[in-house]
């Protein structure tokens, strides 16, 4: 990650992550294309083993991708569309 978007205050991180749960999650379709979907994605666990949890409608393909190709990228926004120290 560029240095000019890296927040090394994990816990302020973490607190704007948990207010603004909406999401953009990226992964691969089967063909090896990117899929990117728009939901809810929950920080959840204590600080040593936090993970993202959250469902997608069984009708939205994105919901099968994990089950093959386990790796994704998820990024955020704040109601205002600002990420890190600006939210």
């Amino acid at each position: 990650m560029p240095p000019a978007f890296a927040d090394k205050d994990l816990f302020h991180a973490c607190s704007i992550m948990r207010r603004h749960p909406f999401r953009s999650l990226g992964s691969n379709d089967d063909e090896g294309f990117p899929f990117l979907s728009h939901l809810s994605l929950y920080l959840v666990g204590p600080a040593e083993s936090w993970c993202l949890l959250g469902h997608s409608a069984r009708v939205n393909p994105h919901g099968h991708f994990p089950h093959a190709r386990p790796e994704a990228l998820s990024d955020w926004m704040d109601r205002l569309g600002l990420t890190g120290k600006d939210a």
